[in-house]
């Protein structure tokens, strides 16, 4: 059975080149397919456990700039966002995409923690996660590696994944896994410096499984 869920990432509008590495986007990609492989496979549901398709996007892509209401409720959707640069075209997206959501919220959250999830109802869901911490480290370090890129991917999609947690019915941080208070960032000038890979905790699937059953229940 092909995966019947998928997670698409919404590349930034204006993309620094060493963010379009394929290094680091299929660090990313990894990263979100091995984190969510580990949720549903505790479901009993065979929808649910065929698992997530995920799958880069350019903002050019119409489904990037959709109302979540126009997406299909098997869909989520991340959106890559540069925080720093581009602020009010940040809350224009998420006015446009996710009316419901606050967006001076989103941005001062966003700031303090990298990115901002949420989910109120079946269908409604919305996640941004910014890049700033990870392009700026990647832009101005002339030693950028393999290694620096495989880790700045791999710490972006254990971002992606725990504001798509959210966007799966967590309400709030909590535990000590990836829904948890812990800062995703590397040092870029030590490439030995390990990577942070917790995973979703037990507490976690039972919020995140019956979400995703409740969406294959009705499809």
């Amino acid at each position: 059975m092909a995966e019947f869920f998928t997670i698409l990432v919404v590349r930034p509008a204006a993309e620094p080149s060493c963010l379009q590495s394929p290094i680091y986007s299929n660090a990313m990609q990894r990263r979100l397919s091995e984190e969510f492989a580990l949720v549903v496979a505790d479901s009993r549901n065979a929808k649910v456990k065929s698992g997530f398709s995920v799958q880069f996007i350019p903002f050019s892509d119409p489904r990037s700039t959709k109302l979540w209401s126009e997406l299909p409720l098997s869909t989520f959707r991340v959106h890559l966002v540069q925080q720093k640069k581009d602020e009010s075209g940040i809350i224009s997206l998420v006015n446009r995409v996710a009316p419901e959501s606050d967006a001076k919220a989103l941005m001062a959250q966003m700031k303090a923690e990298g990115g901002l999830g949420g989910r109120s109802k079946i269908g409604e869901n919305s996640a941004f996660v910014s890049t700033t911490k990870f392009e700026e480290g990647l832009l101005f370090d002339s030693t950028v590696n393999l290694k620096h890129l495989t880790n700045a991917g791999l710490q972006m999609g254990g971002l992606a994944a725990h504001e798509l947690g959210h966007a799966m019915g967590i309400p709030k941080n909590q535990g000590n896994g990836l829904m948890s208070n812990q800062k995703f960032v590397i040092d870029l000038e030590d490439s030995n410096v390990p990577i942070s890979r917790v995973h979703f905790e037990p507490n976690d699937k039972k919020i995140i499984l019956p979400t995703l059953e409740g969406i294959a229940g009705k499809k």
